[in-house]
């Protein structure tokens, strides 16, 4: 039986191994077939940003390895409308394919969860 398991990115691309260990985490989690989502909350929103300058700092673009999510079938992807609007960042600045919640659609997601994993 299939378990819902959303995946939480609640951290900057860069800085720290967090947001890394999480797309690892879900790729790896992907192999099992399970019902996989992923919501950026918080900071996790820079993940999504289109201009990131990664090779600046010698490390991986993470909108690049988020573009490998469909060939692992992973294709529910939500960002927090909130956490764009109080760090500034407009919707257009982050990939079509990435679904914009509400505060309470956020909420109604947690709950239809069998399992949460938060990075």
């Amino acid at each position: 039986m299939k378990k819902k398991l959303l995946f939480t990115l609640r951290h900057a691309p860069y800085g720290n191994s967090l947001a890394k260990d999480a797309l690892d985490a879900i790729l790896a989690t992907s192999v099992y077939e399970q019902d996989l989502s992923v919501v950026f909350l918080d900071d996790g929103v820079f993940q999504l940003l289109k201009q990131q300058q990664a090779d600046l700092i010698e490390q991986k673009n993470f909108i690049n390895m988020l573009a490998a999510f469909p060939i692992y079938d992973i294709d529910k992807l939500f960002v927090c409308q909130a956490s764009l609007k109080e760090r500034g960042i407009d919707p257009s600045q982050i990939p079509a394919d990435i679904t914009v919640l509400d505060t309470p659609a956020i909420s109604q997601l947690l709950k239809q969860q069998d399992h949460l994993l938060s990075f």
